[in-house]
């Protein structure tokens, strides 16, 4: 087995011996993760290798444990700026630049958080993505450095998953209302997430109230009908 170092001077190695690499090293705590990283990939023929760093990647900041940046980027000008890992992650295959895509990628809020995670049998320092179903694993590969290994829930979900508060909603027209009922014609803002499955392009929203009574206090319940508008 290659060693930690061996395997970065050669520049490669299997996803094999990335493992044995990883199961060899010693865990790390939450405190240590904290800080500015600059971080490059550890190519094991992944089809993933390389393309990070061909848009620009710089690494990740960990500013406490409930504020981290998991994906930082160069800048035109030199300096990095923190991406949207939703839309690095849909979009990476196609990415070229992320500098040249800044003004649709760049965000203030941080996008994941810090926390004691088990991998492989023991709890090391872990990120854990808030909008993706992603967590990168942190082992101690030197006093100033660290290997990370990536678990993912599945492959679909790493290309279509994307927070729900980013989808656009729908918007309603033609809204009725009485003391019984409400109904609206409901269309998509925007393009769809299909988070959920397929949105569907247009919709009839119909609300009817049924009263009733108890002998202490008299409450409402309401009943939603969805009807694709189209059928």
């Amino acid at each position: 087995m290659l060693s930690f170092h061996e395997a970065v001077k050669a520049g490669q190695t299997s996803p094999d011996n990335a493992w044995a690499i990883f199961d060899s090293l010693p865990i790390v705590s939450v405190d240590f993760m904290l800080g500015l990283w600059k971080a490059s990939g550890f190519p094991t023929d992944h089809p993933q290798d390389g393309k990070l760093e061909s848009a620009g990647w710089y690494g990740k900041r960990f500013t406490d444990t409930n504020s981290v940046d998991p994906m930082i980027f160069y800048a035109n000008d030199g300096e990095v700026f923190s991406a949207d890992p939703v839309y690095v992650t849909r979009n990476l295959s196609t990415m070229k630049r992320a500098s040249d895509v800044r003004n649709e990628i760049e965000t203030k809020e941080p996008k994941a958080r810090l926390r004691m995670v088990e991998a492989r049998s023991r709890s090391t320092a872990s990120m854990v993505y808030n909008d993706l179903p992603i967590i990168d694993h942190f082992l101690l590969g030197a006093i100033t450095a660290c290997l990370a290994a990536t678990s993912a829930r599945s492959v679909l979900d790493l290309v279509t998953r994307q927070s729900s508060a980013s989808c656009p909603g729908y918007r309603a027209s033609n809204v009725k209302q009485t003391n019984k009922s409400l109904s609206a014609h409901l269309t998509t803002a925007g393009p769809a997430c299909n988070i959920y499955g397929t949105d569907m392009p247009n919709l009839v929203l119909s609300v009817d109230y049924e009263a009733s009574t108890s002998a202490k206090r008299a409450a409402r319940t309401r009943t939603m009908r969805w009807q694709d508008a189209e059928s």
